[in-house]
């Protein structure tokens, strides 16, 4: 069976931004980038115009720190179907991004990996509730597992959360196991992406 190509729109307002974004998912099989935005005030229109799957926003628009969350927002009534990937360098801006809808965020250093698993990983939260209904099985989370999913959207592995949280490695790759048990998550990616879904994470990523 072929693969379903995700459908990615590109905004951010530089263009070393969105080329580097269109190089790195351009060698991806399952992926296609199928147009831009180079402003905030024309993101909504664009998504209208080519109906992504998944949109890649910057949050900062020329030094206009709101610019990003308010087309979050205005995209999220218009086009709710959209899943958002909020992409900034500054960490205080992603709560707002979440608040207004961005199911994900990434801080701008990603890597190539890291990038393609959040396309996926929000890309497949089509099937997972909404934030607003009730979600008990998020709710059974420890506050060690939570601890482990905010390490786990920082990028750390096994070994640095076990360093981290002065536990035993193999320790650590219990609890990790256990959050994607009750997260029904395929993988680490996923876990980070439903936890922004879900409002178990503020933000911690970036």
């Amino acid at each position: 069976m072929k693969t379903k190509t995700i459908r990615v729109l590109i905004a951010d307002d530089t263009l070393i931004a969105r080329e580097g974004w269109k190089t790195i998912l351009e060698t991806v099989e399952d992926i296609k980038v199928i147009g831009e935005a180079t402003t905030a005030h024309e993101t909504p229109k664009r998504v209208r115009e080519f109906q992504p799957d998944v949109l890649l926003m910057d949050l900062k628009w020329f030094d206009d720190e709101s610019a990003g969350a308010a087309a979050i927002a205005q995209i999220k009534r218009e086009s709710p179907q959209t899943r958002i990937v909020a992409i900034t360098a500054y960490p205080h801006l992603t709560a707002d991004a979440r608040r207004a809808g961005a199911e994900a965020a990434l801080p701008k250093g990603f890597s190539k990996l890291e990038l393609v698993d959040m396309i996926r990983a929000v890309h497949e939260l089509e099937s997972f509730p909404s934030p607003a209904a009730p979600v008990q099985v998020a709710d059974e989370l420890s506050d060690r597992e939570r601890e482990v999913l905010i390490l786990l959207a920082r990028g750390l592995t096994d070994k640095e959360i076990a360093s981290e949280l002065f536990i035993a490695e193999s320790t650590a790759k219990n609890h990790v196991a256990n959050i994607l048990g009750k997260l029904d998550a395929a993988n680490r990616t996923q876990a980070v992406a439903i936890g922004f879904q879900r409002g178990i994470l503020k933000g911690e990523s970036s």
